[in-house]
C-alpha cells in the first residue's frame, strides 16, 4: 500500500468534523498562489453557491439527479487523469 492510500485509510477514520477540516486544508495547498484566508474562501464559495441557485431560478444549467452525477464521477476517477 502506498503512502496516499495509508493516509486515506486513517483519514476515514476520522469523524466528519475533522474529515471536513482536513480536506479543506489539503485543498488550500493546491492554490498556493492565492492566499486567501477562510472567510475569503468561504465568501467565494458563497457567491457561487448564489450565482448557481441564479442559474437553477433561471432555467439556464442542466439539473441531475445526485445519484447520477455520483456515477459520472465515480467514471472519470475509473478513467484516470485526463491526457
Amino acid at each position: 500500500m502506498n503512502c496516499a492510500n495509508e493516509l486515506l485509510t486513517l483519514a476515514l477514520k476520522l469523524p466528519p468534523n475533522e474529515r471536513a477540516y482536513l480536506a479543506q486544508q489539503i485543498l488550500l495547498t493546491l492554490e498556493p498562489e492565492q492566499e486567501c484566508s477562510i472567510e475569503e474562501h468561504e465568501a467565494a464559495w458563497n457567491a457561487e453557491l448564489q450565482a448557481r441557485m441564479q442559474q437553477v431560478d433561471d432555467g439556464t444549467i442542466a439539473l441531475s439527479d445526485w445519484r447520477e452525477a455520483i456515477e459520472r464521477i465515480r467514471q472519470a476517477i475509473a478513467r484516470g487523469p485526463a491526457a
